[in-house]
């Protein structure tokens, strides 16, 4: 395991989406691992050069700052403590993420000295080999002679609901009308899943069925179950990103809306690698995410996107779209 260190703080190096970065199982680090490696990956420049000369600086709500005298600063300062073990002293920076609450006191040569060295490692920076290929799966038993465990009937009225969603997905105004969303969403995933709408196993059947029923909601929702499952089971994913349990895909971090609405990848990125590096940067954000829909930036090299998410089953953020910034 790789490590830099300096003051009591130690920080791991993993291999994020743009080279090594630095993380902590502790929470105190959080908005000191933010500003790492955001400075790591361009977002704050020339941070070497303004802590050297002992000035502030700031991205959007990245802020790398002089503690005010008039502040409370005693939150900062017991983070500090927590996580090193020292007191800062008075040569210090408050730094953090505005609104996320991890605003963290940190001495200005520890700061400096962090920082170098992650930018040392990256420098020379070799990502891990991939993970050896997955032994392939058992073989599966016969298929039952009907496509779908449900009638047809059923399956009508599960198309119906589905156009029935995305029409009041589309008319809410409230939080109590996407509050009924919400809800209706997971009930709605859950009998799809349930009814095999989801599932791998008969593709060409399932799809020719929906296809004659005249189902293209729900043929939709297969479809994009579909290049779901490619993606998550894609070695581009899986080199830097756990696995997903593709028996409930509707649970997995990127959403079946994704695929279902066609959110564009942009001009100049492979979709996949794209989506990858928009779903590490949920995943670096999930824990600060409250309700059940939201939005939040991510980037850095000078290009910031706009991430939209929603809890599709109520637990876990997935992406929904993004838009991208320069």
């Amino acid at each position: 395991m790789t490590t830099i260190e300096a003051d009591g703080v130690e920080l791991e190096v993993v291999d994020g989406m743009s080279g090594a970065a630095v993380t902590s199982t502790a929470p105190e680090a959080d908005g000191l691992t933010f500003i790492l490696n955001n400075a790591a990956r361009g977002l704050i420049r020339d941070l070497k050069e303004r802590l050297l000369r002992g000035e502030e600086t700031s991205a959007g709500s990245l802020f790398v700052e002089r503690p005010h005298p008039l502040d409370d600063n005693d939150i900062a300062r017991d983070r500090w403590k927590r996580l090193s073990g020292n007191d800062p002293g008075d040569d210090v920076y408050v730094v953090g993420v505005a609104e996320l609450g991890n605003i963290i006191m940190v001495p200005r040569l520890t700061l400096l000295s962090l920082y170098e060295q992650l930018m040392a490692i990256r420098r020379d920076w070799v990502p891990p080999p991939p993970e050896p290929p997955r032994a392939p799966p058992p073989p599966t038993p016969e298929p039952t002679p009907e496509p779908f465990s449900v009638p047809e009937a059923e399956l009508a009225d599960l198309e119906n609901r589905a156009r029935d969603l995305d029409a009041l997905d589309a008319a809410a105004r409230t939080e109590d009308d996407r509050a009924t969303v919400a809800a209706r969403r997971r009930i709605l995933l859950n009998d799809l899943a349930h009814a095999g709408i989801f599932d791998e196993d008969r593709g060409d059947d399932k799809a020719r069925l929906l296809s004659d029923l005249g189902l293209m909601t729900l043929a939709a929702y297969r479809d994009a179950a579909g290049k779901l499952r490619a993606y998550v089971t894609s070695d581009e994913r899986l080199r830097c990103l756990p696995p997903v349990d593709l028996k409930r895909l509707h649970s997995a971090p990127v959403s079946l809306d994704w695929f279902r609405k066609g959110v564009p990848t942009p001009e100049g990125y492979d979709p996949d690698k794209w989506l990858v590096e928009l779903e590490f940067g949920l995943k670096m954000m999930a824990r600060h995410l409250k309700g059940g829909e939201g939005d939040l930036y991510t980037g850095g090299g000078g290009r910031t996107a706009r991430l939209f998410w929603r809890k599709d089953d109520g637990v876990t953020p997935a992406l929904l779209k993004a838009q991208v910034r320069p």
